[in-house]
């Protein structure tokens, strides 16, 4: 029976793999499975910051993560993590060096999105290929939008790539109204948006 209940750090490196494996061509994919991990993990500890995980067991099968300002969350991660990231970042920008244009990029994510008063956002999510179509996405986009709920915003964004077709038609469906779009990576991203009332699917 799968249960859906907070993240942990020893859910982040399967979180982090079903992110790479949903989204595998995108830059924080890019950086590896255990960057990945450690910066979900620094996402939960931070004040700003939230996760669940999807669990059947100990086996991580979806996640989300989320953030109630990403205003606030990216500084507070950076100043209390940034030694381990400029660290875990050094060795991929060795490696790859093509990564860094990008890197300098998603410092400006904050700025872009235009983040407004009272939204929280949805930042990340995934199920596990061979557990899709089971409800699971549903269950926790629940739980990611009643911890948004309970932390006081009033409603919830979500950054989605254009090219992302499955993804988009997902919100579309669900009367989530398009707000925002803007560049990153050379691509267009759209921002979407929805009211935390009770009727929040």
């Amino acid at each position: 029976m799968v249960e859906i209940r907070a993240m942990e750090p020893k859910d982040t490196l399967q979180a982090a793999a079903i992110h790479i494996e949903g989204q595998p061509h995108t830059f924080l994919s890019s950086l590896g499975p255990e960057f990945v991990a450690k910066l979900f993990a620094y996402t939960v500890r931070s004040p700003y910051g939230f996760g669940f995980v999807a669990v059947e067991g100990e086996e991580v099968v979806g996640f989300v993560v989320g953030t109630e300002s990403n205003a606030r969350l990216f500084p507070d991660v950076l100043r209390r993590r940034f030694v381990p990231l400029a660290f875990a970042l050094l060795r991929q920008v060795l490696r790859h060096p093509s990564i860094l244009p990008k890197l300098i990029e998603t410092l400006r994510y904050p700025s872009v999105v235009q983040e407004q008063a009272g939204e929280a956002e949805s930042l990340s999510r995934g199920v596990r290929r061979d557990w899709q179509g089971k409800g699971i996405g549903s269950l926790l986009w629940a739980a990611v939008t009643s911890e948004a709920r309970r932390r006081g915003a009033t409603h919830i964004i979500t950054t989605v790539d254009e090219a992302h077709g499955v993804i988009n038609a997902w919100h579309r469906a669900r009367h989530h109204e398009l707000v925002r779009t803007f560049s990153l990576y050379g691509r267009t991203m759209n921002v979407y948006r929805i009211a935390l009332n009770a009727n929040v699917l």
